[in-house]
């Protein structure tokens, strides 16, 4: 049996979303001290290391199992 793999969103818009909600996280947490950002280890790391790069604030990152 042959499958089709077909892109539904490119890495581009992928990127430019995580560009948009960084930029969100930083203007609604703004003047905020203790900012955490908490993602799932299995599978989020990447996407969580993207996002952290797009918020500027003072934050942390943590992983749950």
């Amino acid at each position: 049996m042959k499958h089709t793999v077909e892109v539904m969103i490119s890495e581009q818009e992928v990127a430019q979303r995580i560009r948009e909600l960084g930029q969100q996280i930083t203007e609604h947490y703004q003047g905020s001290s203790d900012l955490v950002l908490v993602g799932l280890l299995r599978g989020s790391f990447v996407f969580m290391a993207d996002l952290a790069r797009q918020i500027h604030l003072t934050h942390q990152v943590d992983f749950m199992t």
